[in-house]
């Protein structure tokens, strides 16, 4: 069970790291966007990266939580 929390609590951690990092990013591009517009090429592919970081956020953490259930579900198996 503990292994399970610290999984978890790991899990919580790559979730909030990964989305800081997006927030920041996002933060400071608006910024420098309000000091100086950006060409509409270049705000098109930083905004997609924006998501696409989101998306990648929502995919490592989804991996990681389903491997630890998997894991943990296992390990109690096992141990009956």
């Amino acid at each position: 069970m503990l292994l399970l929390i610290g999984h978890l609590a790991a899990t919580a951690l790559v979730f909030v790291s990964l989305f800081t990092l997006g927030w920041t990013v996002s933060f400071i591009f608006n910024y420098l966007h309000t000091v100086h517009e950006f060409p509409a090429g270049i705000f098109k592919l930083v905004a997609g990266s924006e998501i696409g970081l989101i998306y990648l956020d929502a995919i490592v953490c989804g991996v990681v939580l389903l491997a630890g259930i998997l894991r943990y579900v296992r390990d109690v198996l096992e141990n009956d």
